[in-house]
């Protein structure tokens, strides 16, 4: 299947849930590549069920990586041989992962090229993150904020490339992403062990986090306060 056709099969199906006509309609403004995505993730990169992730205002290079690691797991996958996009390894080695198999996303991320991931990623990351609606109390500041914060930065948003804003994600995605790699790093077989597992770095830093503190933590970075809508 073509990335043109795998686009259009998957604004059919939109429509054939419920879509309405005007998210359609605005999808299709959209760019090609990204209008699959917006589907599920949002026309602006902000998902309207807390379950699935949303992209605006993510970092381009964190994009690019992940996208580009469920396009190799991707086409084995479905048997259609190794991807011909190789991504970004020269710099940042140690955080990559070769795949990260997440079979809601294959057939929408295996036909891709490195033109398209790069389209996706340049326009979510474009896109104003989500800010947290107003009265949202994050609660104060606890010891485990400042260990994520090397990485993510003190209110979610961090300085390295490859490392994911967590700034304006939904708190419930938050909080079931990092229950599942603790419990994967843990040992623990699930659904989602494998993509749980493919994050690396995260293993040994979630286990470390109690379990009554996951939403909490969440809460923290998901909260984090917008300035000038940035």
């Amino acid at each position: 299947m073509t990335f043109r056709a795998a686009a259009t099969a998957a604004l059919v199906l939109a429509v054939a849930t419920g879509t309405t006509s005007d998210a359609a309609e605005d999808r299709s403004r959209l760019p090609l590549p990204v209008r699959p995505c917006a589907v599920c993730h949002g026309n602006e990169g902000i998902s309207e069920l807390p379950g699935i992730p949303n992209l605006a205002g993510q970092k381009a290079g964190y994009l690019v990586k992940q996208v580009t690691k469920m396009h190799l797991s991707a086409r084995v996958l479905l048997g259609l041989g190794v991807g011909r996009v190789e991504g970004p390894r020269t710099s940042h080695e140690s955080l990559w992962t070769e795949h990260r198999e997440n079979r809601t996303m294959a057939r929408q991320s295996a036909t891709l090229d490195d033109a398209d991931i790069q389209a996706i990623a340049g326009f979510f990351a474009a896109q104003p993150r989500a800010c947290p609606p107003p009265g949202i109390e994050r609660g104060t500041r606890f010891i485990l904020v400042g260990r994520c914060a090397v990485c993510h930065g003190e209110d979610g948003i961090g300085a390295t490339p490859h490392i994911p804003n967590l700034a304006g994600q939904h708190r419930l995605y938050l909080a079931d992403q990092i229950q599942k790699m603790r419990s994967a790093e843990r040992g623990e077989v699930f659904i989602d062990a494998d993509i749980a597992r493919a994050t690396g770095i995260m293993g040994p830093q979630s286990v470390l986090v109690p379990e009554d503190q996951i939403n909490a933590l969440a809460l923290w970075f998901a909260g984090a306060p917008c300035a000038e809508k940035k």
